[in-house]
């Protein structure tokens, strides 16, 4: 039988990480749009939490962590003076190495993280059912973040002619 997803299961798998204040500290940069990062991963790890949670041999746990600290890259990637290189490029390397700073991380949760940004990154390989689901599932946040960027923007525009 079927676990149906709860609120509660997942936030106290997530809750040990959502309560640092250094994790806090992703609500500070912007993702896409009005989203902030912190936004983007809790929405990245729930839409992973709930994919997962009825799957065979998938650890919920290292798969909610990883999607939690995929992007904790801890800068503004709009601003090019606040990192070096292609941000796509690298962040997930820059988010690891923030990530095993200050949390302790499995290897599984590292390899998640590193390789989140394949086929970009190509030669970080996906080894894992969890990390081909974090894959996903950023894609399909970010996807969802454009859109609504995207929406409030035509929003916006619509306002300010009515007000002519």
């Amino acid at each position: 039988m079927n676990k149906e997803p709860t609120i509660n299961e997942f936030l106290l798998l997530a809750s040990p990480i959502l309560k640092d204040p250094r994790f806090r500290e992703l609500k500070r940069y912007p993702h896409h749009g009005h989203i902030s990062i912190r936004r983007h991963v809790l929405n990245v790890a729930y839409l992973c939490y709930k994919h997962g949670l009825n799957k065979k041999n998938i650890s919920l746990n290292e798969l909610i962590r990883a999607a939690l600290l995929h992007d904790y890259y801890l800068y503004d990637w709009h601003d090019r003076t606040s990192h070096n290189g292609i941000h796509g490029f690298n962040h997930p390397l820059i988010a690891l190495i923030n990530a095993k700073r200050d949390f302790s991380l499995t290897r599984k949760e590292c390899r998640i993280i590193l390789s989140h940004m394949w086929p970009l990154t190509f030669l970080h390989f996906p080894t894992s059912k969890e990390a081909w689901i974090l894959c996903y599932y950023d894609k399909v946040a970010t996807c969802i973040d454009n859109h609504k960027c995207h929406l409030n923007k035509k929003n916006i525009k619509k306002q300010k002619v009515a007000k002519k």
